[in-house]
């Protein structure tokens, strides 16, 4: 989480061809997710004795805006029947994480760093979708998100001595 400031960034989730997408009969959908944000962030390090380090990581992820592709696909022709755009206006971002890092040598260090991360985004805008002859089928919105994900990073640092 070591940024230049100011800056914008990005995050993409896409449902794959595979158990991830939702089906209902022979239909399926695939959707695809981007969120724009501005990561405000603080980082406090500690070096301690005989080549530990530690590092306590926050970040509030300032939501600027999103949006929501999805693709209605017949499952067995793989034929697309309608594809619509979800505007997402509101919604935030926290992460956090704690850093141990382990110094072996000058040049070789390991570190492990267990991480949360949490988004909230507010339900959607509704989109109308026309079907064949352009029949009005439905308003799709994309509910209230709630995303939690917590992980491991086990960390290898390789720092080359500056070249003369």
């Amino acid at each position: 989480m070591d940024y230049p400031s100011p800056m914008q960034s990005y995050r993409g989730l896409e449902s794959d061809l595979d158990e991830k997408f939702a089906s209902v009969g022979d239909m399926m959908y695939v959707k695809k997710f981007e969120y724009h944000y501005i990561p405000i962030g603080i980082n406090f390090s500690n070096n301690l004795n005989k080549g530990w380090f530690i590092a306590v990581k926050g970040e509030y992820d300032w939501f600027l805006e999103g949006s929501g592709r999805y693709k209605l696909m017949n499952s067995s022709s793989g034929g697309t029947l309608y594809k619509t755009h979800l505007d997402q206006k509101s919604g935030y971002g926290l992460r956090g994480s704690v850093e141990l890092q382990k110094k072996v040598n000058r040049v070789l260090s390991f570190a492990v760093e267990p991480f949360v991360r949490y988004w909230k985004i507010a339900e959607s805008e509704s989109a109308d979708v026309y079907y064949y002859r352009g029949i009005k089928v439905g308003e799709p919105r994309e509910p209230e998100n709630h995303t939690t994900e917590t992980g491991i990073n086990l960390i290898l640092r390789v720092q080359l001595p500056p070249s003369d």
